[in-house]
Formats: structure tokens, sequence, C-alpha cells
């Protein structure tokens, strides 16, 4: 395999490196499912989905597959929006 010449090609050749490992689409669908969730307004299955899709997004993270920052970047935007459906207690 010939090195990459442009930088976006480094990540999608070092998932394809890996064979058995997960790649972004993985990633992806926990990360939809928060979203979905909080679109519907549905506190606790937001909740539940963003405790899986963290899990996954930080294995990925362990694995190489995706970078530190953009795990944190994604973690704290579904953070804010689950955050935003908390009841709120008077």
């Amino acid at each position: 395999m010939r090195p990459p010449h442009a930088p976006p090609e480094i990540p999608r050749l070092r998932a394809q490196c890996r064979p058995g490992t997960p790649s972004r689409p993985i990633t992806r669908g926990p990360v939809v499912q928060v979203w979905a969730a909080a679109d519907e307004k549905d506190y606790k299955a937001s909740v539940a989905a963003m405790s899986h899709a963290t899990s996954v997004i930080d294995k990925n993270v362990k694995r190489g597959i995706v970078h530190k920052n953009t795990a944190a970047r994604r973690k704290s935007r579904m953070a804010f929006r689950v955050k935003e459906l908390e009841p709120k207690s008077e």
C-alpha cells in the first residue's frame, strides 16, 4: 500500500489497515440514536442512548479510529442536547 499524499486519506487508511475493527459507521449509529431520541423530547431514552454512544466513542478512540478531540466534541454536543431535555426541578 502506497503512503497517502493527502491528509484526508490517512484516517480511511488507518481504519482499513486493521481488519476486524469497527470503523466510523459503527460510531455513527449510536450517535444518531441520541439525536433521534432528543428530537422526540424523550429524556430517558436519550440518556440511555448517550450512555451507549459514549462507550462506543471511547472504545473507538482507544483503537485509534477517532481522534480524541473529535470524540470529546461529539460527546459534549450530545451531553448539551440531553441536558436541555432534563426536567426542571422547582
